[in-house]
């Protein structure tokens, strides 16, 4: 039976060049980069070789980037480096209500330790209105956290609005989670004037384990991890050099975005995937926003019918969809972002998110809508 993957948002299959590459490391090119000698030497190059190419993708300096294990450890760095690193000078944080779990829960831990913070409102969109957050600035505001694109519904925020209400000053820091975004959409942390901004490799055909972080000056945040001096001292611990030379191959096949750019390849299978469902399902109701939306997710819902019991009839035909974050998806309570865009309660239960990857093809939609068509008349008989 023939597999089809949709479920690209959670992770993606990682590319035969980027598993090759990690295996080389492995087997070959295994030695410590921090080592003197000639092994050592060789892997230091796979490491600033990833640098650059990580560098070069999103127009920055490669000094600029910081290696992590993925995009969770990423966030936690950022965000709790950066009020380590100001917290003398104010304990207010604004972030939204439709923020990834590796965001949400470290603020809510920082309102344990005394930081209030502001969560914006979204519109019935899930898009976030640059104007409150201006409106939420306080003298002691020392962080703005907001993704690029929203992992369930895969809504796109202005950052770049925000980031010229946030670079008016020296604080707030602002933070981009950009981990749905790179590969999809044009990413250019220095145009959204960001301070800082996470990107995971999983999420583009490279290995798990790989992620980094973009810190636009050295010196910015405080580290999490502490030892060896790695990373320029940011982030400690002997290098994951598998992980990276993977990632370097992975980010060698992304699409070179420009400002504005969309993946067209992705940008077309969503349009094909919507018109589908309008025609062979048509009770499907679309969460996802009609406009500000990234090309490579579609989130609906089949009213009457749970999510799960759909993903996992899915599933029996080695057809592989999800309900939401994958983050998230073992806990028994409704989606926390479709409750912030005030969806209804059957909506929320029957959710299903799509996510798109370049190894897709109209094919595997049109399989992937013949067989929920068929599971919905089994449900409903």
């Amino acid at each position: 039976m023939q597999e089809i993957y949709l479920d690209n948002s959670a992770t993606t299959r990682c590319l035969p060049a980027a598993a090759e590459a990690a295996e080389k490391a492995l087997t070959s090119r295994y030695g410590n980069p921090s080592s003197l000698h000639r092994k050592g030497v060789n892997a230091n190059e796979l490491i600033k070789g990833c640098r650059r190419q990580a560098s070069a993708l999103l127009s920055v300096k490669p000094e600029q980037i910081y290696f992590t294990s993925g995009g969770t450890e990423a966030n936690n760095l950022a965000l709790m480096g950066a009020v380590d690193r100001y917290k003398e000078q104010g304990s207010h944080i604004i972030t939204s209500e439709i923020e990834h779990p590796s965001v949400y829960r470290p603020l809510k831990e920082l309102e344990k330790r005394g930081f209030e913070v502001t969560r914006i409102q979204t519109d019935a969109e899930g898009i976030i209105d640059p104007d409150k957050v201006a409106s939420s600035l306080r003298p002691d505001t020392i962080l703005i956290s907001i993704m690029q694109v929203n992992n369930e519904t895969g809504s796109i925020q202005p950052v770049e609005k925000i980031g010229e209400i946030a670079g008016q000053q020296h604080l707030p820091l602002f933070h981009v989670d950009a981990v749905q975004g790179l590969g999809k959409l044009a990413t250019r942390p220095a145009i959204w004037q960001t301070d800082l901004a996470t990107f995971s490799g999983h999420k583009v055909h490279a290995p798990m384990g790989s992620g980094f972080l973009y810190v636009r000056e050295q010196n910015m945040i405080s580290p999490l991890i502490r030892g060896g001096g790695q990373e320029r001292g940011l982030r400690s611990g002997t290098e994951n050099v598998p992980a990276l030379a993977g990632l370097k191959a992975a980010l060698e096949e992304l699409p070179a975005l420009k400002q504005g750019e969309r993946d067209e390849k992705l940008e077309e299978l969503r349009e094909y995937l919507l018109s589908r469902l309008q025609k062979k399902l048509p009770s499907a109701v679309i969460n996802s926003p009609a406009e500000r939306c990234a090309p490579h997710l579609v989130n609906f819902s089949l009213p009457g019918i749970k999510g799960e019991v759909m993903v996992n009839a899915l599933s029996r035909q080695n057809i592989f969809i999800s309900t939401g974050s994958a983050c998230t998806s073992n806990s028994s309570r409704l989606s926390r972002v479709l409750k912030a865009i005030d969806l209804s309660q059957e909506r929320i239960e029957g959710a299903l998110r799509i996510s798109l990857s370049r190894f897709n093809s109209r094919q595997d939609i049109d399989r992937f809508i013949e067989v929920c068509r068929e599971e919905s008349r089994l449900l409903f008989s």
